[in-house]
C-alpha cells in the first residue's frame, strides 16, 4: 500500500540456503502470468550472477490461486528445469526464507517509511533488496550476508551447521554445482489488515 493507497502485491524469489533474494517484483495483480514472469526473472538473475543451475530446480510456493492456476502448472510442465513442490496449507514455514525477507522489508523499511506512490515503492523495494543482499548481516548464515554466501557457491548447509565462519566460507574459490532451492512468496505491503481470514 502507498500513500496514495493504491494496493499492490510484491512477489518474490529466494534462494533457500544463503538466503539470497533473487528478485522482488511490485505487481498489480497476482496471476498466473505474473507468477510465470517473476519465476522467469529469477532464473535469469541465477544465471547473471554466474550459477550454474543444476539439472533441476526446485520451486516451493504457497497455495495461492496463481500457484495452482493451469496456466502455471503448464509453464512448469513445459520448463524440464524446475520442479514445483506447494506447500502445506496453513503452514508458512515451508517458504519460511521468503516470509522472513518479507518480515524483514516490512519491519526494517515500510513500517517506518510509507512509499508515496508506486514508483516510490518499487524503488524503496529494490533499494531494500540490495541492502538485504549485501549488507544485512544474518545471523543463520555466521553473519555474513546472502550474498557473500551464494557467491560462494561451495558454501553448504554442512558449512553453515559444522560453525565455519564466514570468512571460512568465503574463502573457498572453487565453483561448485548445488541444488537450487527456491521460494517464491506473494505478499502483500502493510497496511492490509486481516479481519476473520480474509484481507480488506
Amino acid at each position: 500500500m502507498t500513500e496514495e493507497v493504491q494496493k499492490y502485491r510484491i512477489g518474490g524469489v529466494t534462494e533457500y540456503l544463503s538466503r539470497s533474494n533473487l528478485i522482488s517484483e511490485v505487481l498489480d495483480t497476482e496471476t498466473a502470468l505474473d507468477l510465470i514472469a517473476v519465476v522467469e526473472a529469477a532464473l535469469r538473475e541465477l544465471t547473471e550472477l554466474g550459477h550454474e543451475l543444476a539439472a533441476q530446480v526446485i520451486l516451493v510456493t504457497d497455495n495461492g490461486p496463481a500457484m495452482k492456476a493451469r496456466r502455471f502448472r503448464n509453464f512448469v510442465k513445459k520448463n524440464e528445469l524446475l520442479i514445483h513442490v506447494r506447500s502445506r496449507k496453513y503452514h508458512p514455514e515451508t517458504i519460511g526464507r521468503v516470509e522472513r525477507y518479507h518480515g524483514s522489508l516490512k519491519l526494517e523499511h515500510f513500517y517506518r517509511v510509507l512509499p508515496n506512490n508506486r514508483t516510490e515503492l518499487i524503488d524503496a523495494v529494490e533499494n531494500y533488496r540490495r541492502f538485504y543482499n549485501y549488507e544485512r548481516l544474518h545471523r543463520s548464515l555466521r553473519y555474513c550476508t546472502p550474498a557473500a554466501v551464494y557467491l560462494t557457491t561451495d558454501a553448504t548447509n554442512s558449512d553453515l551447521s559444522a560453525g565455519k565462519s564466514c570468512s571460512e566460507i568465503v574463502e573457498q574459490e572453487t565453483l561448485m554445482q548445488r541444488p537450487v532451492g527456491l521460494s517464491f512468496g506473494l505478499r502483500p505491503p502493510p497496511g492490509y489488515r486481516k479481519y476473520e481470514g480474509r484481507i480488506k
